[in-house]
Formats: structure tokens, sequence, C-alpha cells
């Protein structure tokens, strides 16, 4: 279930549905964080995803919270060269930056 409503969430968000996507991105974290634990790495990408949308919709507080959490599963999981690891990281140094204005 957590996988669909994860999947639902990611449509959503790129029709442009931000608060919907938001929605459906949590449920999906809930799910996967009761079935898997909080450091797995599907809770991970649903983190992520929802930081992404979170991103979207002008909460960079929120936003980089989400990236965090996921950088921290990802680096524990798979290591700090695995994509996903890397990914995440230029989320959050993009994000970072941004804000900064550098």
């Amino acid at each position: 279930m957590a996988k669909t409503l994860n999947n639902l969430g990611l449509i959503l968000r790129d029709l442009g549905q931000l608060p919907e996507a938001r929605e459906q991105l949590e449920r999906a974290l809930a799910i996967s964080e009761a079935t898997f634990g909080p450091q797995n790495p599907e809770v991970g990408k649903n983190v992520n995803n929802l930081g992404r949308v979170l991103e979207k919709l002008g909460d960079g507080d929120k936003a980089r919270n989400c990236y965090a959490r996921a950088l921290e599963i990802f680096h524990n999981y798979y290591g700090e060269d695995h994509p996903h690891t890397l990914k995440v990281a230029g989320y959050l140094e993009a994000l970072t930056e941004g804000e900064s204005g550098t």
C-alpha cells in the first residue's frame, strides 16, 4: 500500500497537484515507518519524495528536515557513495544554497 500511495503522490506532484501529493506521500511515509521501522531505505525514499513536494510548496524548513533524514538513512544503509545518498545530498545542498543566495 505504501508503494502505491508513494507512486500516486509522485503522479500528483508531476500533475502540479502539490497539496494532494503531499497528503499521499505523508500517508505512504506513515505506513512505511510502521511496517519497516524508521531507518529502512523504503522510508528514506518516502521521506525524500515528501521533501521534494514540500520544497515545491515553498516549505524549505520541512523539506530540509526531510532531506536530512533521508540522507542519514541512505548513508547508514548504502554508504556515502551510493546514488541514492548522492542524489539526496545534492537536493539538500541545492536547497541550502538557494536559501542562502549563493
